[in-house]
């Protein structure tokens, strides 16, 4: 969304004489009008969370964020909190959002309360990250105004001015910065009172921006009430693609070209990529290797070995890796550990490209997906294990959906769990195997000398 809005100012910024952010939220679409060339100066934000107010006043050269009355109640985030410096603006902001955020993690379950401990043992560090974030927002957006106002009030003001741009992006629930920053008796603060706005204000609101003079840009997702809006010409310019592929987000202008969807495909080819598996020699020597990557390069070659079937999700992602190239593409969520504290990790998709060479290549994939190697590159990549005192992963998990009652590439691998039969006479199977403890060199001898010379059939 970012990209977009910026896309959509550029080389119209000299004509702005205000620019309204309203909901400013993190300040990331202040951010973007600034990288493209808007001044900070002539930037006027506003909010009513407590998370936004502390930046706000930071940020707003007129203000002070000891102002905002910020007082910590409870008495162990209070030794927390006045154990962190605070003597400047920039200091006593980081302080407080460090309790704002321990205090955001909700949840009576187990892993919720390790969850809070592991960020309150942290907490020099996450004020360090904290102070360096909000240096690096004052050396950029320095110099804007803020203001806690109701964000509709703060839009009239605008609307009538040709020279104003408008950026609008509402909470999209009722009660959103509610369920968000609720201090739950342990913080207070200055806190205004004014209404959150949900879904009916926006509607309503909606109205109000009919010949509209200002440069108004909403966000908006495909199901908010944009038939409400009678702009004789707005552009819907795409923005991004989230994990359902039903729900699209778009930036909508009264100022701007026709309607325009461009939906990203998983297959647009990233800038950079390792090389994949072409049918070269595997044997005993070579060397395996699981490594992580992004969800772009891993859905990517996703969609180059099994020809898109559909947008998959999930919490981390890796590349087996054969001498170098790739060979396989490897998604996991670690819900099951982290958050139930089971001990089984579960893989979301596990893909390899058809070989003419290896008719079970895929079969190296599974074979050292289970090794003990693997697991302990699972764990690494978690590392708030530790502290979590999570299980030891003993086993991995994956389901598949299948017109046959068995999938036989698991055989020998992966055991059956349980088996359902679905509506249309599809099958839903899970499978588990356990963690052994075999290093690469070993999975990849055990493999050429069973399935290296299985030919597939011409």
């Amino acid at each position: 969304m970012r990209r977009a809005l910026r896309d959509h100012v550029r080389g119209r910024v000299g004509d702005y004489r205000r620019v309204v952010v309203p909901c400013v939220g993190s300040f990331a679409m202040v951010e973007a009008l600034v990288d493209e060339g808007v001044d900070p100066k002539v930037i006027e934000t506003s909010d009513v969370s407590v998370y936004s107010t502390l930046v706000g006043f930071l940020l707003d050269p007129d203000k002070d964020p000891r102002d905002v009355g910020f007082t910590v109640h409870d008495d162990d985030l209070r030794t927390l909190f006045e154990a962190l410096p605070r003597d400047g603006q920039v200091e006593f902001t980081a302080a407080a959002l460090c309790i704002v955020k321990v205090v955001q993690i909700k949840g009576k379950s187990e892993f919720r309360r390790w969850q809070r401990l592991e960020f309150c043992n942290q907490m020099p560090t996450m004020y360090q990250k904290y102070l360096e974030g909000l240096k690096t927002h004052q050396k950029k957006l320095a110099g804007l105004s803020y203001v806690v106002r109701d964000g509709h009030e703060h839009i009239r003001t605008a609307l009538a001015e040709a020279d104003a741009l408008i950026w609008y992006n509402p909470p999209a629930y009722k009660g959103g910065y509610t369920k968000m920053f609720e201090p739950d008796g342990a913080y207070s603060w200055n806190a205004p009172e004014i209404a959150e706005i949900d879904m009916k204000d926006i509607e309503s609101f909606y109205g109000e921006l009919n010949g509209a003079a200002a440069h108004v840009t909403l966000y908006a997702e495909h199901w908010y009430p944009l038939e409400r809006l009678d702009w004789t010409e707005f552009s819907k310019d795409y923005a991004e693609v989230y994990g359902k592929s039903d729900r699209t987000i778009y930036l909508v202008t009264n100022r701007g070209r026709k309607v325009v969807a461009r939906p990203k495909k998983v297959h647009d080819v990233p800038a950079r990529r390792p090389p994949v598996y072409c049918e070269q020699e595997i044997t005993e020597d070579s060397v395996l290797a699981m490594v992580t990557t992004t969800k772009e390069l891993a859905t990517y070659y996703y969609d180059l070995f099994i020809k898109a079937l559909g947008v998959v999700n999930a919490e981390t992602y890796f590349l087996f890796v054969v001498d170098g190239r790739v060979v396989g593409t490897v998604g996991f969520m670690y819900s099951s550990w982290a958050r139930n504290r089971l001990s089984h990790v579960f893989e979301v998709f596990g893909i390899t490209p058809t070989s003419v060479r290896y008719k079970k290549l895929n079969r190296l994939l599974m074979m050292y997906l289970l090794s003990g190697e693997c697991r302990d590159i699972l764990m690494a990549n978690f590392p708030q294990h530790e502290s979590l005192m999570l299980p030891m992963l003993k086993s991995m998990r994956t389901t598949c959906i299948s017109k046959y009652a068995e999938v036989k590439i698991n055989r020998g691998i992966l055991k059956m769990k349980s088996r359902e039969k679905m509506k249309g006479g599809r099958f839903k199977l899970v499978y588990e195997g356990k963690f052994n403890g075999k290093t690469g060199r070993e999975v990849v001898t055990e493999w050429v000398t069973k399935h290296g010379q299985v030919k597939r059939e011409e």
